[in-house]
């Protein structure tokens, strides 16, 4: 019976240690979330330092089974000041993004990504912290052009001139209320200078906030610990992971490369997307059917059109083609696969452009 009893005992104040490891971890529970698997996948290799009056670029795989809708950098100089964010352009499952010069007195930075999925279900990975290094050579993540404007977004009613601890040319807009996903994930706005989420309309008030994601930096990252944690106290043999989900695939329960794709494999519904422009100044969606035709809803600056036409699909030279009736046509190289691929063309007028589809 003592033996039972120091078993039992041993068992317990293991319990409570692994609860104090992983409760506080960026404010996550022990059992922080139940309900819908999260399906949506980060992997970023985090910035080293950076060097001050220099811009800075990140990028990060984004992967999601429901098909991505968008990636977003938030970020700021100093504790104190509000996030501000930049749009990440999509290439394939490569997102990246470009963030303003830190000022030379600007000692921290912190940034984390939001990922918006096919569902409208939105995570925020765990927070970045980059210190500063004075330092005559500039890295390679700083080697980035400095012409032209650095545009970042807000969720607060007011924009400032220029986010604090910045020195660069930089435009700042105020996100539309359908467009204030960092709102519905807690923690990135302050309740008391954001509000809450019923200030939001369409597809953000109608998101559904999925919590934290760790993104993976090579190896076991740290909130991972707290899923194994849970998964060990609980005494289950859960599987991670799982495959299958949405999007075409060719039987083998992963979406198709589209160097490997016929037009069969292209069918079913994307969100489009410009990545030469905001989410505020151009998405859409399109419904691609067998029989080459094809249904579209497109919102350029907040006015919303319809649309209906005929596309293709050229394996031989992976060129995809878009035939609006009663005109207008879009044509080019694609890149990625059937859930997440990118055109790169021409359009009717003869300017140059890109197009993302997303599966959902």
């Amino acid at each position: 019976m003592k033996g039972f009893r120091s078993n039992v005992l041993g068992r317990v104040l293991c319990f409570i240690a692994a609860a104090l490891f992983v409760l506080p971890i960026n404010g996550v529970g022990l059992f922080a979330k139940e309900g819908p698997e999260v399906t949506s996948r980060v992997k970023h290799k985090p910035i080293k330092y950076f060097v001050p009056e220099k811009r800075i670029k990140v990028e990060a795989t984004v992967t999601d089974e429901q098909g991505v809708n968008l990636v977003r950098c938030y970020f700021r100089a100093v504790e104190q000041a509000d996030y501000v964010f930049v749009a990440m352009n999509p290439g394939s499952s490569l997102y990246q993004g470009v963030l303003p010069a830190p000022s030379k007195d600007t000692e921290t930075l912190e940034y984390l990504f939001l990922v918006v999925n096919g569902k409208n279900e939105v995570v925020k990975t765990q927070t970045f912290k980059v210190k500063k290094k004075d330092d005559d050579e500039t890295p390679a993540w700083q080697q980035v052009s400095s012409k032209g404007d650095i545009h970042v977004t807000t969720e607060l009613a007011q924009a400032p001139q220029v986010p604090p601890g910045f020195a660069d040319s930089i435009a700042v807009d105020i996100a539309e209320s359908s467009a204030r996903f960092g709102v519905v994930v807690a923690g990135i706005y302050a309740a008391k200078r954001a509000g809450d989420r019923s200030g939001t309309t369409g597809e953000a008030s109608e998101a559904r906030d999925m919590g934290l994601i760790a993104a993976k930096t090579g190896g076991l990252s740290t909130l991972a610990y707290v899923g194994i944690g849970a998964a060990l106290i609980a005494g289950g043999a859960a599987a991670a992971g799982g495959g299958g989900g949405g999007g075409h695939h060719n039987g083998s329960g992963e979406p198709v490369d589209v160097g490997e794709a016929t037009e069969s494999d292209f069918v079913g519904r994307y969100n489009l997307r410009d990545p030469s422009r905001t989410y505020e100044q151009y998405h859409g969606t399109a419904n691609l059917s067998q029989g080459r035709t094809f249904t579209s809803i497109e919102v350029v600056d907040g006015s919303e059109r319809s649309g209906e036409g005929v596309w293709s699909y050229d394996q031989g030279t992976q060129t995809f083609s878009l035939d609006w009736e009663p005109g207008g046509s879009f044509s080019g190289n694609v890149s990625g696969n059937t859930n997440n691929f990118t055109m790169s063309g021409t359009w009717s007028s003869g300017n140059p452009g890109q197009l993302n589809f997303s599966r959902y």
